[in-house]
């Protein structure tokens, strides 16, 4: 037998017992069901605005702070960003209570809370809450978002629902 043959055979062998912990990271990220609707998310907004407009505040006093999620932040060093411990516990608690699993992200005076997400990222979705001052990019519709997408063939709608706030689907 060859050097080459025993090679692809030992390459074949590892990539057999590799399969499960290929595939397990895919599973985990599968679909988790529909997003909620619109009508679901506009209430959940309602009942917690206060700490959506209170994070938005946050985000603005803290300038270098451009993402928080359960388990990263960006920057990394938020000491060298000016963000004490205290201070990112508060961000992590509001987030909670606001019921904000994927955190936030910004860029200039926009922010983004992601809501819900479906699928892995090169093919999935999101559903999430924007403040923007500005209209954000994408197609503005008044409708549900998800019969919209799919009625104009587009994979980012976004929905006015109060001065300032947007639903987003992208």
């Amino acid at each position: 037998m060859s050097l080459f043959t025993v090679a692809i055979l030992l390459l074949g062998t590892v990539g057999l017992a590799a399969m499960p912990f290929m595939i397990l990271p895919l599973w985990l990220a599968a679909p988790s069901g529909p997003h909620p609707s619109d009508d679901a998310m506009i209430a959940h907004w309602e009942l917690h605005r206060d700490t959506f407009e209170e994070l938005v505040s946050m985000v603005h006093d803290d300038t270098r702070l451009k993402r928080l999620g359960k388990d990263y932040t960006e920057p990394e060093d938020l000491q060298a960003a000016g963000i004490s411990p205290e201070r990112l516990a508060l961000y992590r608690e509001l987030c909670r209570r606001a019921g904000l699993p994927g955190g936030f992200f910004r860029e200039g005076r926009s922010v983004e809370f992601l809501f819900h997400a479906s699928g892995i990222p090169v093919s999935g979705s999101a559903k999430s809450f924007v403040y923007d001052e500005a209209r954000p990019s994408g197609d503005e519709v008044t409708g549900d978002l998800e019969k919209a997408a799919a009625e104009l063939g587009t994979h980012l709608v976004y929905r006015r629902i109060a001065p300032n706030w947007w639903l987003l689907l992208e």
